[in-house]
């Protein structure tokens, strides 16, 4: 008899388990299909700096790997992440497909990862399985995933998540091997992104919420400490290389500054349950105005959920553990230190949102079970959170759209924040590179009414007028911008075609010159050719041919330049080495 329960009773385990990973398949299914047309959309934004532009990723030698991990790029120190680009450019080049799925298989791998840890962590499929719903399709989590230049979020995640379970593991088995083996998931954490150093006071939260806060157990975090105060300091570094610091912090008052850090924890936590205006970018409120009315509610809020927390007795430790899941790894980026032009971003809420699904599921459930009917209850959560995932699904799926292309996102962002004049800045350079002249001038116009003051807009609608053949306007331009930044090779380069095309000669040579003095990539073939023969219409033929000869030091089969200097003798009556580079050409 014994025997045949305890047979059942393994049958029906086996069959629960095979359910769950049903469930657990769905889900995956279902985030897949959310994020699939991902793997058509163009490389935007950042990607431009991270990967088309990105001479650290061009090779998989050993010295290059070696770079990686010695130089900071863009502002940022994460050598997997490059490599991970690297690997992908090795074999599919510039392909935006590859490294679209890649980041859709990241996340599916980081949903798994959260699934199991919860798991481990509550011992409950439900909470379980809705914890890592609301992580797969969180509208706030879109741009970690569509976006190629985020892979750095997917990336730490991964190994944020494996460490937090391999801790887990630790706990439950006493081995050292699954403390060894957080540490070493840490460091790779880390090296995917600096915001993994919060790990450390996530375990700390753990070992609260499982009851084993002791002096060894604070002794083992050590380690970790270190390692999280190396790579502080290497993304301070980073940042300070690069001058990411939002200098204009420094104009809003002692209170506004505190506002708005109140204003950073209160979007995220509002935005968790009740996801408003989606945008790549919120940006600072004016600061010559007034600030919206919620900032000034956000620090009340703060209080409420912060008395909150010592008044309900019942559900204290859930309560704790959530929210200290949450600040942890949120602390980073709710403006102590402003950078950017982004007072929040959406895609911070990645990992902060476990953290918050876990608590609000312990706690409904907690009632359900301690209510009269437990059954109807637990079903009406069920339901009730099912429904509501599938919204934010719905909502996902939608939002996806908006990255497909930079015209498609930075339209959204003009769209939310039609007076930001940074936001026509955006749009204004994607469609520049779109070659949607006339929408790229209207733009520049529109920001410059906005804020004259930023100059850069008079290059970018400069080289648009330049390219809709406005030669003498698009000069106007780039004077303007040139007496402000006199270091743009490019805009040279470009203010000396449009010279051309009005037969400035001197002035195109001189430009000519300044754009090849500050910038060494455009010294081409091709320039010196176009200069040789700008000389050769001043009737320096002498000139003419130093800058052929200049052009033939660059490309010594140039046919252009081999004939051109063949012309040049001829004219000179040197016949014999007219012949000479007429047989060459």
């Amino acid at each position: 008899m014994a025997k045949n329960i305890k047979q059942k009773n393994h049958e029906e385990s086996t069959t629960y388990s095979k359910m769950n990973t049903v469930v657990l398949g769905v889900l995956l299914c279902l985030t897949c299909f959310i994020f699939w047309d991902s793997k058509t959309f163009a490389f935007v934004w950042d990607d431009t700096d991270y990967i088309v532009n990105n001479p650290h990723i061009t090779s998989l030698g050993l010295q290059s790997i070696v770079s990686m991990f010695k130089s900071f790029y863009a502002a940022n120190y994460h050598p997997l992440t490059t490599l991970s680009w690297a690997i992908e450019y090795h074999f599919w080049g510039l392909q935006p497909t590859a490294y679209h799925v890649l980041n859709i298989f990241l996340h599916l791998i980081n949903v798994t990862l959260v699934f199991y840890f919860v798991q481990a962590l509550c011992k409950d499929f439900k909470i379980s399985i809705l914890s890592a719903a609301i992580f797969a399709v969180h509208p706030l989590h879109v741009e970690s995933i569509v976006w190629i230049s985020e892979r750095k979020d997917l990336l730490y995640t991964l190994f944020y998540m494996a460490s937090l379970f391999s801790y887990l593991s630790f706990l439950k088995k006493k081995q050292i091997g699954y403390l060894l083996l957080t540490y070493l998931f840490f460091i790779l954490s880390c090296l995917s992104k600096s915001a993994a150093v919060t790990l450390v006071l996530v375990l700390l939260v753990i070992d609260y919420y499982k009851d084993r806060i002791t002096i060894k157990s604070i002794v083992q975090k050590i380690p970790f400490l270190i390692v999280s105060i190396i790579f502080g300091i290497l993304a301070i570094l980073s940042q300070k290389a690069s001058s990411a610091f939002n200098k204009e912090i420094l104009d809003y008052s002692f209170l506004n500054r505190f506002l708005l850090l109140c204003y950073s924890v209160y979007y995220y936590l509002v935005s968790f349950l009740f996801p408003g205006t989606y945008s790549a970018l919120h940006f600072y409120p004016q600061t010559q105005a007034a600030l919206p009315l919620q900032y000034y509610i956000a620090p009340f809020v703060l209080l409420i959920l912060a008395a909150a927390l010592f008044s309900f007795k019942k559900h204290r430790k859930e309560l704790l553990f959530g929210f200290g899941f949450y600040v942890s790894t949120i602390i980073l980026i709710i403006q102590f230190f402003p950078m950017g032009s982004a007072v929040v971003s959406e895609r911070y809420s990645y990992v902060p949102y476990i953290g918050l699904s876990i608590m609000l599921l312990l706690i409904l459930f907690k009632e359900a079970k301690q209510s009269k009917n437990v059954k109807v209850n637990t079903n009406l959560i069920l339901y009730g959170a099912s429904l509501y995932i599938l919204f934010f699904a719905y909502q996902s799926f939608q939002r996806t759209k908006t990255w497909t292309s930079p015209e498609t996102l930075f339209s959204d962002i003009v769209d939310k924040n039609p007076n930001a004049y940074y936001a026509y800045w955006f749009r204004s350079t994607a469609r520049l590179n779109a070659n949607n002249f006339e929408d790229c001038i209207a733009d520049c116009t529109k920001g410059l009414e906005l804020n004259p003051g930023y100059t850069k807009f008079y290059s970018v609608r400069g080289l648009a007028l330049y390219n809709s053949k406005d030669y003498k306007q698009a000069i106007q331009d780039l004077n303007i911008y040139l007496t402000n930044t006199i270091d743009n090779g490019e805009i040279y380069f470009t203010r000396a075609k449009c010279k051309r095309e009005l037969k400035d000669y001197k002035g195109t040579i001189e430009d000519y010159e300044n754009a090849l003095r500050l910038n060494s990539r455009l010294k081409t073939a091709v320039v010196y050719i176009d200069l040789a023969n700008l000389k050769l219409e001043m009737q320096d033929i002498n000139g003419s041919n130093n800058e052929l000869d200049k052009a033939l030091a660059l490309d010594p089969k140039n046919v252009d330049a081999l004939f051109n200097k063949a012309v040049n003798y001829f004219n000179l009556n040197q016949y014999k080495a007219a012949i000479d580079y007429f047989n060459k050409a």
